[in-house]
């Protein structure tokens, strides 16, 4: 994905259509009842209270992270062109400047 389509996935997830599919927020529980920090696609956890989802990946020499406030709506992304970059932890950072 490019810059771009990181600008129009978070267009998008901040919309009615968010809205919408807002349950892929939501913490998957496992069959005992027990959470899993998992919802469809993205890892959930909290930092200072607030809730936070993020997805990263690397492949071939580029490493990638989106993290989002789902309580402040903020986000940030992190596009590294190096798979050694810890591209989630300086996004998180990000995140929480705000």
């Amino acid at each position: 994905m490019s810059v771009l389509d990181f600008v129009k996935w978070e267009s998008a997830l901040s919309s009615a259509w968010g809205v919408a599919v807002s349950s892929m927020f939501d913490e998957t529980r496992l069959v005992g009842g027990e959470s899993c920090g998992y919802g469809l696609g993205w890892v959930l956890t909290r930092s200072d209270g607030a809730r936070i989802a993020e997805h990263d990946g690397s492949w071939q020499g580029f490493s990638t992270a989106m993290v989002r406030d789902l309580d402040q709506g903020t986000s940030a992304v992190v596009l590294a062109n190096r798979d050694a970059c810890d591209a989630t932890a300086l996004a998180r950072a990000l995140v929480q400047q705000n």
